[in-house]
């Protein structure tokens, strides 16, 4: 998250530290944590987490789905608009969530049957569901296609791909992040502009997106702003651009903030544990290193926080 980090062990227990204001650490105070504290029900089946600004989402392996912290715009899905300092079910019960997002203050899951939800803020049309109003409870996207495969939660903006290998995004468009070559946002999902369908990973920082296809290239769009598209300039793109050096082996990546990092393989024929080169770009770049590494281990996307928060 913005001000607090969370993190998984292999034994499927769930930890985090650092701001505690709403709940976000999930242990049932709001106190600050120098150090991991684990969640406070202790469970041992977590299987997937993403932290929005202050808020975190976690899904379970029998498939239910839970959140804790800030709830100001009903991003925690319960029903109400109430922060929560422990692990909280999502409003419906739901046992068939595979995949989860979180935006600066909205949540994106997909469920098994290839449908994508979403709830909490909605002020851009992030929430897909053709209006600008905020929800409390999973609401599905307004097109109910079951064809989504992966999806990323950007500030106020959703990215997300489909299984023939195209890549849509809606909501917040100020700088491009949506990629559809005309920068005015929108409240249904719009395909990038190219038309590819090749992409495989998507991450979306606060208001850019960087996304790579099955080739090993990486591509990314939206703002400029300290050098985070890597193109070799600081010019917002609206539609996908290739980072400067062209490179074809590029594995994982993650958007922060106001900069990328990426991971290479270790040659142009990746062995199925590679061992990565690391590459980043942007404001803080070399600072967060750490985050990639972390995406690749967990496979997970989260949103971030810019400098003021809705």
């Amino acid at each position: 998250g913005y001000e607090h980090t969370i993190g998984l062990k292999s034994n499927g227990t769930l930890w985090a530290w650092g701001s505690n204001i709403y709940g976000q650490l999930g242990d049932g105070s709001t106190g600050i944590n120098t150090a991991p504290i684990q969640e406070s029900s202790g469970s041992t089946n977590w299987s997937a987490i993403v932290a929005g600004y202050d808020h975190t989402v976690a899904l379970k392996s029998d498939g239910t789905l839970w959140a804790w912290g800030s709830n100001t715009h009903g991003q925690l899905g319960v029903g109400t608009t109430a922060n929560k300092t422990t692990p909280t079910q999502e409003l419906t019960e739901a046992n068939d969530w595979f995949a989860i997002g979180a935006g600066g203050s909205h949540t994106v899951a997909l469920k098994s049957d290839g449908t994508l939800w979403a709830w909490g803020y909605n002020s851009e049309g992030q929430l897909g569901d053709s209006t600008t109003g905020d929800k409390t409870a999973p609401t599905q996207e307004s097109t109910e296609t079951t064809s989504w495969s992966a999806i990323a939660g950007g500030g106020e903006f959703t990215v997300a791909l489909k299984t023939d290998g195209t890549l849509w995004a809606w909501g917040s468009d100020n700088d491009g992040q949506i990629g559809d070559g005309i920068s005015d946002g929108g409240f249904l999902p719009a395909q990038e502009a190219t038309g590819a369908t090749n992409w495989s990973t998507i991450s979306a920082g606060d208001q850019h997106t960087v996304a790579l296809k099955s080739d090993g290239t990486l591509w990314a769009w939206g703002e400029g702003k300290d050098g985070r598209l890597g193109d070799g300039t600081q010019t917002n793109k609206n539609s996908p651009t290739q980072e400067s050096t062209g490179a074809t082996n590029w594995f994982a990546v993650a958007a922060g903030i106001g900069h990328t990092v990426a991971l290479k393989s270790s040659g142009t024929q990746p062995t199925p544990t590679p061992i990565p080169s690391t590459s980043a770009w942007g404001l803080a770049a070399l600072a967060a290193t750490l985050l990639v590494m972390t995406t690749v281990l967990i496979r997970r996307t989260s949103g971030h926080r810019p400098a003021t928060r809705p």
